[in-house]
């Protein structure tokens, strides 16, 4: 069976990467909450810090995770403005355990929850609903990944 392609080649980029802020969506995405900033208080290395923050703010942008992919904007921003000195971050050390651990800590500050097998039928179910309206498989591809 073929494979329908809902996105072109630049729209897949834009989906599966970071989002690009400027200056004034840096400071609206990575202000957070001072139950945030205790929770990245509580982490011991300056690396685990910066990236939860930063992971944060792309949740918060996005409402989705990006597979320990940072822009190096945000890395230097988030660095500067929690006082963490950029040479002792090390992006490449931020673990995939770490990661996770740090996904349901976001996850559950926002009042989401990982998608389940639980949740499929009713994913289905509205996935189904918004392909049937005339905004076609793009739009429902979007609006599904929301969800």
């Amino acid at each position: 069976m073929a494979r329908m392609k809902i996105f072109n080649t630049l729209e897949e980029e834009a989906f599966e990467s970071p989002p690009e802020f400027n200056s004034g969506e840096r400071k609206r995405f990575f202000s957070l909450s001072l139950l945030l900033k205790e929770s990245q208080a509580s982490l011991r290395t300056p690396t685990n810090k910066v990236c939860f923050l930063v992971a944060a703010g792309y949740f918060k942008a996005r409402r989705k995770f990006f597979a320990r992919q940072f822009r190096s904007t945000d890395i230097e921003y988030v660095a500067r403005q929690i006082g963490v000195n950029l040479a002792e971050v090390h992006v490449d050390a931020y673990s995939k355990g770490t990661y996770a651990r740090h996904q349901r800590v976001i996850l559950n500050y926002f009042g989401c929850s990982r998608s389940t097998k639980r949740r499929r039928p009713s994913l289905l179910a509205r996935s189904r609903r918004s392909y049937a309206s005339s905004y076609g498989p793009s739009w429902s591809w979007w609006e599904s990944s929301s969800f």
